[in-house]
């Protein structure tokens, strides 16, 4: 594993270490320690914290906790976001002995060892003087005055700050000298500047205690000389014990970088997880509300006279296509089913455009062109650069039975399946429009068709034809029309299962990229019979 020191490093202002005048105080303050009550009574609660009430307030994901000590010996432990996370622990002499250094709380960080909480008992007993001048408002000298400062006091991983009665203990790693030994040692050979580095050296280190050891041997068999034996022994023993010593501290310092890695890490996993939490949320919401938009089946226009049949499946939670259907009076029927360039929440948001923009449509009574115009207009002047719509928009006059409608830029073109079994599926490709949204006073060519009592429409997106197998060969336009010729007759809701079915047949599996929607309709055997009508080119059904 390669190790990144510099990445470990804390930034900012660093905290200063205790001076070196003052470790053996600190020092004569810990023997001190180890045979009073007060510093029994800190070894006890030290390892409560560690075993019983950090890992209760890791649960709960909480990064420091308050300890407050009490005039009965008791002291209590709360979050400092949330409820008590502990019982009471009974420490009576650690409590007046806090209450006289004026620790009135103790906000620990909740990666502290028990070891530490211990130091920090240590520092206060050999400053307990300077800590009690203090409150009398007389000077508190320099290790008090570094705790009070805003950077505070550095102490075995720890970053020490006294504030109003408020003693704070913050984890705080730091580099050891071993670790950038380490690191010395891997750039030294360049050629493995990981832990290959160490593997590599391995048999030639092992190689010199041996060479150590027959040297030793060997001078005393060609001397002869117990004194030389001995003397050479004495010296072999306190370079193995350096080496020892070296070697389990630097492996000690190789795994306390390892664990502030794994616990960074680990944070920033959390934070991760965290964050796709609240995304997949939203993004539920989102499905919820995209649900909400589209048309439900018992909202169809014209029920009795026209089937209605619809699949919506974005390729995330929310999808780019859209279509929806009203009435705009007693006989006509406004459609439209359109596709968002790109996928998930960005183009479902653009939906929404062509949805308010429908909405306008049903209340004003436009012409299909002056739809078509107004979406256009909006997509222009509110969606970014390279955002598009691809879009059919329709009117269906039941009284005369024509379809009059817009393909702006739509593929594959809607489909017309003929009631009658010897007519095979065509497609309407007649002149088609501009997409929408690239630029403004574009042309819109409107055209039209007649329809036959069972005569069904089918709008498709191209989520459909451009389905992938496994060896990324594309479902097409054929096979699809194929799937139309084949399963016809049978109810709209079949029909469309059957071509999902076929198409998932076809995946086999491999990931698809793009939303699949269906918007199909087919005029009830109870209509009117239709009127003769001509299409827009002429030629008389």
């Amino acid at each position: 594993m390669r190790h990144n020191w510099d990445n470990l490093r804390e930034s900012g202002p660093q905290p200063a270490r205790l001076p070196l005048g003052h470790r053996l105080r600190y020092g004569l303050a810990g023997l001190r320690c180890r045979f009073t009550t007060v510093g029994r009574q800190a070894r006890r609660l030290g390892q409560w914290l560690e075993e019983e009430v950090f890992p209760a307030a890791d649960n709960i994901q909480e990064e420091s906790l308050v300890l407050t000590p009490r005039e009965d010996g008791q002291i209590t432990v709360a979050g400092t976001s949330g409820p008590d996370v502990s019982e009471l622990c009974d420490c009576r002499m650690l409590c007046e002995f806090l209450r006289q250094c004026g620790v009135r709380r103790l906000q620990l960080d909740t990666r502290l060892e028990s070891n530490q909480i211990e130091d920090v008992v240590r520092l206060l007993m050999a400053y307990r003087r300077e800590l009690d001048r203090r409150q009398d408002g007389r000077t508190g000298g320099r290790v008090p005055d570094l705790m009070r400062s805003h950077e505070g006091l550095h102490l075995n991983c720890m970053q020490l700050r006294f504030q109003d009665g408020v003693l704070i203990a913050q984890y705080s790693y730091c580099v050891t000298r071993l670790s950038l030994a380490v690191r010395w040692f891997e750039r030294r050979h360049h050629r493995f500047a990981d832990h290959r580095a160490l593997f590599h050296a391995a048999p030639r280190y092992g190689l010199l205690v041996v060479a150590l050891t027959g040297a030793v041997l060997g001078g005393f068999l060609l001397s002869g000389s117990v004194t030389f034996l001995v003397a050479a022994t004495a010296v072999e023993a306190v370079i193995l014990f350096a080496a020892v010593y070296g070697f389990m501290r630097g492996m000690g310092s190789i795994e306390y970088d390892n664990e502030e890695s794994a616990y960074r890490l680990a944070q920033a996993h959390g934070k991760v997880t965290r964050y796709a939490r609240r995304v997949r949320q939203d993004l539920d919401l989102a499905r919820t509300v995209q649900q909400q938009l589209l048309p439900s089946q018992e909202q169809m226009p014209l029920p009795g006279r026209i089937d209605w049949a619809t699949h919506f499946d974005p390729e995330t939670e929310v999808g780019g296509d859209y279509f929806d259907a009203a009435a705009l009076d007693e006989d006509r029927v406004a459609i439209v089913f359109a596709d968002v360039s790109g996928h998930g929440m960005s183009a479902a948001l653009i939906t929404v455009i062509v949805k308010m923009a429908f909405q306008a449509w049903i209340g004003m009574g436009w012409s299909i062109s002056e739809f078509v115009r107004c979406v256009n207009r909006d997509l222009c002047r509110f969606t970014p650069a390279g955002s598009f719509v691809v879009l059919v928009a329709c009117i269906y006059d039941d009284r005369r039975h024509r379809l009059e409608f817009v393909n702006a830029g739509h593929a594959p073109e809607p489909f017309i399946l003929p009631a009658d079994p010897e007519e095979p599926v065509r497609g309407l490709a007649e002149r088609g429009s501009m997409l929408l949204g690239i630029e403004e006073g574009i042309e819109i060519n409107e055209t039209g068709i007649s329809l036959e009592t069972g005569d069904a429409v089918l709008l498709a997106t191209d989520g459909l034809t451009e389905a992938r197998s496994p060896t990324g060969e594309l479902f097409g336009r054929e096979r699809l029309v194929q799937h139309l010729n084949d399963h016809r007759t049978e109810p709209l809701d079949a029909l469309i299962a059957a071509i999902l079915q076929g198409i998932d047949r076809f995946a086999a599996g491999a990931e698809q990229t793009d939303d699949r929607t269906v918007l199909a309709f087919r005029l009830s055997p109870g209509t009117m019979s239709r009127a003769t009508g001509t299409t827009e080119t002429g030629i008389e059904r």
